[in-house]
């Protein structure tokens, strides 16, 4: 007699009838879940919002090395310091104005270097630059990150 209809236990089972018993939570264990929840929640919005500055400040961070690249290349092929400067400007995609640009050696012989700076500073976009602000040195009036990049090219 392996038929479980046949059981004497088997007859009583909420399962059989169709019935869900629910199960009783322990007082202690009602909130548990909130809890936990409260103790993950900044953890995770701390992930995500460091990952969206840091996303964001990478991007700074290419775009400023692309275009000193380019105003190095243009300065290469013998081209002025006001045109280097506007091409750089021009490539930033508006991350750099004039004044972050620096360009050295443009009007030098063949031969020699011409070089471009750039110097920027990252303005957090999320709150988490407060916490930041704590280990690099001030900026004003909102935490940044400074940010300085030199392309070197010789003259042709």
């Amino acid at each position: 007699m392996s038929d479980a209809s046949c059981h004497p236990r088997a007859a009583g089972r909420p399962e059989d009838a169709g019935q869900l018993r629910r199960r009783r939570i322990p007082r202690g264990e009602r909130a548990q879940g909130l809890v936990e929840f409260a103790l993950v929640l900044p953890l995770f919005l701390i992930l995500i919002l460091a990952t969206i500055d840091f996303g964001m400040g990478l991007r700074q961070y290419i775009v400023m090395t692309n275009s000193a690249r380019e105003g190095a290349r243009i300065g290469a092929v013998g081209e002025s310091e006001t045109k280097i400067t506007e091409t750089v400007v021009d490539r930033s995609a508006g991350v750099l104005t004039t004044s972050d640009v620096t360009v050295t050696g443009a009007a030098g012989a063949s031969g020699t270097d011409v070089k471009v700076d750039v110097a920027k500073n990252y303005n957090f976009i999320t709150p988490l630059g407060n916490l930041i602000a704590l280990v690099t040195p001030g900026c004003s009036p909102s935490p940044c990150l400074p940010m300085t990049i030199s392309a070197t090219m010789r003259l042709e």
